[in-house]
């Protein structure tokens, strides 16, 4: 499967059974913070009781959501999608990130996963708290 595909199949499952959420980074310097967003689409899932463990990053009420590197891309979020040599990539979502799904700010926690093929980013799966 190439990266267009698997994009394309994950664009597919994403608007027939997601939802749209907001995707927010604040940028610059704490002085000058400027929130710059882009309208994403998502699926969300809790996480099983069996990730609730001592020492666990997960807490109740976290949230794991999947989405598609698409819209990110369209909109060269989060002002750029170039990265420095070595750097990570600004595209994928940070901790002090926010994603709004039904009116409801959530905290980007991690994004516990990005999937890659042949160096692409092909999806993003995050973990939220809210």
């Amino acid at each position: 499967m190439t990266p267009t595909q698997a994009i394309a199949a994950l664009d597919r499952a994403l608007a027939a059974s997601g939802e749209d959420a907001i995707l927010t980074r604040n940028i610059g310097t704490n002085a000058a913070q400027v929130p710059v967003s882009v309208k994403v689409r998502i699926k969300t899932y809790g996480y099983k009781p069996q990730a609730l463990y001592p020492g666990s990053p997960i807490q109740q009420g976290d949230m794991q959501v999947i989405l598609s590197p698409t819209q990110i891309n369209a909109a060269q979020w989060p002002g750029g999608i170039a990265a420095q040599p070595g750097a990570l990539d600004p595209r994928i979502p940070i901790k002090s990130d926010r994603l709004i799904i039904g009116g409801h700010v959530y905290q980007v926690q991690a994004a516990a996963d990005v999937s890659r093929i042949r160096g692409h980013i092909v999806r993003f799966e995050l973990q939220v708290r809210g």
